[in-house]
């Protein structure tokens, strides 16, 4: 296991596995440990300096974010991008956040739009500071307020469940300077659609975002297979 350099975070404040697991999800998120990597509770204690009881808490609770999983016999990994559950994850994204992007449009006030313009520039500044871990904290933050703004809660508590399963495909894509770019321009379309009360603008903007994410995210990861029925049904219709 590559050593994991933890810069100025400390481990001695409770309680302890939230430190520990906030150390380790921006260790999974910037690549220092990298997908299908065995994680070792020995280790990994010994290195941030706790024992295991807080570490096993850490690690169940990113299990839970798909961060990490379990083998059949007990042992843990980071975690890897499944190619058919992204696409599955992203035909639900669509379907949701059309919905959640036409509702904004429709009840969205100034204050919600001032919290999305915010998202996108503090997106923005994590981009042109290298924060991969801020730039996804502020992207998803940025489709939150969308979502919030639709003041549907059923839509919210749904995209929470397929967003908490994405956070190393979206850092796969994140990563890359040139779709950082894309994506925050992307971000400003969709809040110009819903400024200018455009509930039909803001859906059609926000579906053709997701599916160029979906292609980035192809093209960074290599599985060119991804999502392809998704825009061959797109090109059909």
């Amino acid at each position: 296991m590559v050593a994991i350099v933890f810069g100025n975070h400390t481990l001695k404040q409770p309680p302890l596995y939230q430190r520990a697991r906030d150390v380790l999800r921006q260790a999974i998120l910037q690549g220092q440990l990298a997908p299908g990597e065995r994680l070792t509770e020995t280790q990994l204690a010994e290195q941030l300096g706790i024992s295991r009881t807080p570490l096993r808490e850490a690690l169940r609770q990113l299990q839970s974010e798909g961060l990490v999983r379990r083998d059949h016999s007990g042992n843990l990994f980071v975690a890897t991008v499944d190619a058919g559950e992204i696409e599955s994850l992203y035909q639900c994204r669509i379907a949701l956040e059309r919905v959640s992007a036409s509702l904004a449009a429709r009840r969205a006030e100034e204050d919600g739009l001032r919290r999305m313009r915010e998202a996108i520039d503090e997106a923005g500044k994590a981009a042109s500071e290298g924060d991969v871990v801020g730039l996804l904290h502020h992207n998803i933050r940025f489709h939150r307020e969308i979502a919030q703004t639709a003041n549907n809660r059923w839509v919210l508590r749904l995209l929470e469940q397929v967003w908490v399963q994405m956070p190393l495909f979206r850092a796969s894509v994140l990563s890359v300077p040139q779709e950082q770019r894309e994506i925050l321009a992307e971000h400003v379309q969709i809040l110009d659609r819903i400024a200018a009360r455009d509930p039909d603008g803001a859906a059609q903007a926000m579906e053709e975002h997701l599916l160029r994410d979906l292609e980035r995210g192809r093209r960074t990861l290599g599985q060119r297979t991804v999502g392809r029925s998704m825009a061959e049904d797109k090109e059909s219709s």
